[in-house]
């Protein structure tokens, strides 16, 4: 008995009414095989004419044999390619052949390589005196060429002893930060020019910094780029033509204390000429220099003239987002106006700013390839007359293996990325309804949601597999990244394959790939809306991945399309037999009790899974036409996957695997830095391995299960090994940063011991302090002053001898005395009125040793400001002076620094502390001097640079701190400044004062100057590297109190001394 039809049958279904022995979907691939071209069949050998005519389908069909092999050796080939080239060093010969031959290099090359060896010799931070052996060596090499160039060519100017500048420094982390920074600094920059042909152009500038910090030789950063540089002076001093625009070389000093010798730069005449600038930096140890930043297309377009490019404008991304926190003199001349390229060795992070940025960790084949590249792409602007007409937009570049610069402005993406989004889907559907016109679009209903269900499953089991790898071993990826991620990969694949190809197996839909493409094509086209966005706004530099995995997946899509347009047409009886479907399904909504019989229901799946006897009398003479049209489908091999999938795939997994793996390389040494490095890692692996895998997925299905089963192996293999392994090893170890601190007391006496600050990520930097020798108590916290992960552990330590005497010996803060009523200037005057102006509030020792050892005079006088007929003093002036003994580098502040204050603390025992760290945000010291008086302006000078006050600068937001930099080792600084009192404060709250935070640091780890930081180098695992925590190693403060009234000093010896 006939059933009425429970769902309508569409075009798309047309096998559904053929007979069941018919339907094409019946015959399994192990039918196929056994009918192949290499069939074990005695009866048909693979000679035989039915298989031989079988081969090009056996060979380049769409089944599993050529999916499998063309999906292993794609993938196989370009990921071990470009692993093999984003983290081999550059060397141009092997190991063997550059030992047996040193010179197998250019002369140009070995010279360079001397020149490294000199200037990596000592730890050379601005504050020590082989910072100084370092600038005359520049200085020296630069007129050893000068006096074999060209007359007239060169000419070199120094900065030593001529130059001071203050200025406000800007929050580099922050732009809305208005607190003020005020900077004082003595600039012995070394300047060579190179004059071109025509002097009517602008210049261009090439820079480096000759520092280092105190924990590094600084080999690469940046020693290998000033011997580049020094290398392109000689280059242009002695080439027959000179370039036709002007070359400034600027080498630079205190790059790594705040970027100052490239602001100095701007106080130099010279300065005026540049446009276009060419940086050179060094954030690893060896391997390739990668172009990372680039202000625009026109500048980065000439990159492209170096013969083995390394360059991805991701990084920049990396950088203005601040994934990776590091800043470079890039910074400073873009602020200035100029447009130029930054280029960084930047990998291993770990070895950044440690020993072992050293002459041991790069070679000859990182600097030859720094040098080559620098002085094609500087030639190429130098030698461009158009460079400053040229585009402003902001440019995308990647390298292609190295040998080849993709670069295009963002403008270009934005407008391809606009004209793709409108004009793709609108050729989709004029093809689709073309092939839904002519018959052939025969899909079903059947496995659309397969891939959206697969690929939300499989990213959730990912992301949670990632989360118990966190919390299992979550810094693995800092010295293992290998390994995690081939996990991962391997799990994505294996999941997705079992849904997808599971799927197609238990319910076979011949157009699973069409579909896939589809859904793909749909999710590409709303990333690329937000790519669109980004680039709109001109920031989407690192985006351009997204672009070209849509164009990808479109014509793949469009191929698989336009394939289908030579499939056999839907008979045109089953096209009647929906029709009349439809009009009775009609019939029946709108009269359900109405009984049709008519019309043969769709029948073909019985509950007993055999054939309704009622169907084969329906079928007819039109059984014929059902079969021909099956096997017609049967019959027909697609080989137009092949080219949909070397359209798709290839080109896709290389842009993926040279992103990720760059990626990869650059941020996972972030690890240590805690705080959001950790997730910043974690997404970007999450992400690498989703894009990574997702161009298989139309073509999982026809891969052969043995790849997921071994695949499924190497994820249990690599995952256990991944939970287990020991994040760090001495090529790639954790750093913990070290400073030594000591506050001196009011008088002779110091308010604590030499306290040491061991920073780390927690547990590992308590482990390490806990195997100190010399500690036998010490006290790890976290608070909110450090990065979520990263814990400060503080102990008493060793006594440091950074110069002669005792720490009260090593700073003296003065001061000369004296009233007047004006703010143009100070003048001294009798100890009778000194004595009236001083005081220390916080009580004064009768003890005539301070003379010897501590001075802490003030010099104040008050400016009397007219307010109407109250002549009400709210100004006032005070000079302040600091001798440091041994030092180039102060700091002043009128907030207390956190890391300052913890001496002190410390040194009341265990109780304090902890009191001290839960109520920091309210701590009294603090509150009081924040509110009640405010610095708005102050001049910095030196005896030796300078013996007028210079003009004063103002800062109408106020002054909070000032750092002071000075090339001699003998004079003080002379800080004068002009405070007023804020009249909103009310009275209960004023504490009659305003706190002045002197601090001088010592920078020089020879000699065991610092038995402190030799113990914990000495004593700690082989998997910790030190590295400094600020501008030095150890840190000497010292806290003044300038008052609104009232002075009084009671140590009359010292104000004979100055009388």
């Amino acid at each position: 008995m006939p059933t009425r039809a429970s769902s309508l049958p569409s075009i798309s279904s047309a096998s559904s009414f053929v007979h069941k022995p018919f339907r094409f979907w019946q015959h399994r691939q192990d039918d196929r095989t056994s009918t192949s071209a290499f069939s074990s069949n005695k009866l048909r050998r693979w000679w035989s004419p039915a298989s031989l005519k079988r081969m090009p389908a056996t060979l380049f069909g769409f089944n599993t044999i050529p999916v499998t092999v063309l999906f292993v050796a794609t993938y196989v080939s370009l990921l071990i390619t470009t692993y093999v080239i984003q983290f081999a060093n550059p060397e141009t010969a092997s190991a063997a052949a550059v030992s047996a031959a040193p010179n197998s290099y250019s002369a140009e090359v070995e010279s360079a390589w001397y020149d490294l060896q000199v200037i990596s010799e000592n730890m050379h931070p601005y504050n020590s005196h082989a910072n100084d052996y370092v600038h005359d060596y520049i200085y020296n090499r630069t007129y050893e060429i000068y006096h074999n160039a060209t007359p007239g060519r060169i000419e070199i100017d120094d900065d030593f002893g001529r130059l001071n500048v203050t200025f406000i420094q800007p929050n580099i982390w922050n732009a809305s930060d208005r607190s003020g920074n005020l900077v004082y600094f003595e600039s012995n920059n070394v300047m060579v020019k190179i004059n071109g042909r025509d002097p009517n152009l602008s210049a261009v500038l090439v820079s480096a910094h000759f520092d280092s910090v105190p924990t590094a030789y600084g080999t690469t950063d940046d020693g290998v780029g000033i011997v580049t540089m020094l290398s392109m002076v000689e280059y242009y001093a002695l080439a027959n033509d000179p370039p036709l625009r002007t070359i400034i070389f600027n080498f630079n000093n205190a790059e790594e204390n705040g970027l100052y010798g490239a602001e100095a730069f701007f106080y130099h005449p010279w300065s005026e000429l540049p446009s276009t600038f060419y940086n050179l930096e060094g954030t690893g140890a060896g391997g390739r220099a990668v172009l990372f930043r680039a202000t625009d297309y026109g500048v980065a377009d000439h990159y492209s003239a170096a013969s083995m490019p390394h360059a991805n404008s991701m990084l920049q991304e990396g950088f203005e987002h601040g994934v990776i926190r590091s800043e470079t003199d890039y910074r400073v001349y873009e602020d200035k106006g100029l447009r130029g390229l930054d280029v960084a060795f930047y990998t291993p992070r770990s070895i950044y700013h440690t020993e072992g940025d050293s002459i041991q960790g790069t070679d000859r084949g990182s600097v030859e390839h720094m040098l080559t590249a620098s002085i094609a792409t500087v030639d190429s602007m130098a030698n461009d007359p158009n460079i400053d007409n040229s585009s402003k937009s902001k440019a995308v570049f990647f390298d292609l293996f190295g040998s080849a610069l993709f670069v295009a402005p963002v403008q270009t993406f934005f407008v391809v990325d606009t004209v793709l989004l409108v004009v793709t889907p609108i050729i989709l559907f004029l093809l689709l309804f073309g092939l839904a016109k002519s018959r052939k679009l025969h899909l079903g209903k059947r496995g659309w949601v397969r891939f959206p269900v697969s690929l939300i499953v499989s990213t959730a089991i990912l992301f949670g597999v990632l989360v118990g790898l966190r919390y299992a071993n979550g810094l693995i990826f800092y010295n293992h990244a290998g390994l995690p991620f081939i996990s991962l990969a391997s799990l994505y694949f294996t999941l997705n394959f079992f849904f997808l190809a599971g799927a197609h197996r238990v319910k076979p839909v011949r157009h699973q790939k069409f579909k896939i493409l589809l859904e793909l094509y749909f999710a590409w086209w709303i990333v690329m809306v937000y790519a669109n966005v980004m680039e709109n706004s001109m920031r989407g530099t690192g985006l351009y991945w997204i672009t070209f995995n849509f164009v990808g997946v479109s014509f793949a899509l469009l191929l698989d399309i336009i394939s289908l347009y030579f499939e056999p047409a839907v008979p045109m009886y089953f096209v009647a037999r929906v029709e009349a479907m439809n009009n009775e399904h009609q019939r029946f909504m709108d009269d359900p009790e109405d009984d049709i019989t008519h019309i043969a229901p769709e029948s073909e799946h019985d509950d007993d899974g055999e054939e309704s006897e009622e169907e084969a009398p329906l079928l007819g003479e039109e059984a014929s036409d059902h079969l021909g049209f099956n096997r017609k489908l049967e019959q027909r091999e697609d080989y137009a996957w092949l080219f949909e999938f070397l359209i798709l795939v290839p080109f896709s997994v290389f842009l993926t695997s040279q992103i990720g793996f760059l990626a990869l390389a650059a941020v996972r040494q972030t690890l240590q830095e805690g705080g959001s490095s950790l997730y910043n890692v974690y997404l970007s692996v999450f992400v690498f391995v989703i894009i990574l895998m997702y161009p298989i997925m139309p073509f999982i299905h026809k891969v052969h299960f043995v790849i997921p089963f071994l695949l499924l192996l190497t994820f249990s293999g690599t995952f256990l090994a991944s939970c287990f392994l020991f994040p760090f090893s001495s090529e790639d170890p954790l750093k913990v940063t070290f400073i030594q601190q000591i506050e001196l007391g009011d008088n002779d006496t110091i308010a604590s011991d030499a306290f040491v600050t061991v920073t780390g990520l927690d547990p590992y930097v308590m482990n390490v302090v806990y195997d100190l020798p010399s500690v036998s108590d010490f006290y790890c916290t976290k608070h909110s002053g450090v990065p979520y992960f990263v814990e400060k552990c503080m102990y008493a330590g060793l006594y440091p001898n950074v110069t002669y005497g005792y720490p009260y010996d090593w700073l003296n803060v003065t001061a000369y005395n004296g009233t007047n009523e004006t703010v143009s200037y100070t003048t001294t005057t009798s100890a009778a009125t000194a004595t009236s102006i001083l005081d220390l509030p916080t009580g004064s020792s009768e003890s005539t040793m301070l003379n010897r050892f501590v001075s802490a005079k003030v010099e104040r006088s008050m400016s009397i400001l007219a307010d109407g007929e109250d002549n009400t003093p709210t100004a006032y002036n005070a000079t302040i002076t600091i001798y440091a003994n041994n030092s180039r580098t102060c700091v002043m502040m009128f907030e207390p620094p956190f890391d300052h204050r913890i001496p002190r603390i410390l040194y009341g025992g265990e109780d304090a502390v902890k009191d001290f760290f839960e109520n920091f945000n309210s701590s009294d010291d603090k509150s009081a001097s924040s509110g009640e008086y405010t610095v708005t302006s102050a001049s910095v000078s030196t005896n030796y640079t300078n013996y007028t006050y210079p003009e004063p600068i103002y800062f109408e937001d106020g002054i909070k701190k000032i750092t002071m930099f000075k090339l001699d080792w003998y004079s003080p600084f002379i800080v004068s400044l002009m405070y007023t009192k804020n009249e909103d404060v009310e009275s209960d709250t004023e504490s009659g004062y305003l706190p002045v935070y002197v601090g001088c640091q010592w920078a020089e780890w020879s000699n065991g100057e610092i038995p402190a930081l030799d113990e914990l180098d000495e004593y700690s695992p082989r998997w910790v590297a030190v590295t400094k925590a600020g501008t030095g190693l150890v840190e000497v403060w010292k806290t003044l109190y300038l008052n609104d009234t009232e002075f009084y000093y009671e140590d009359d010896d010292i104000i004979d001394e100055f009388e």
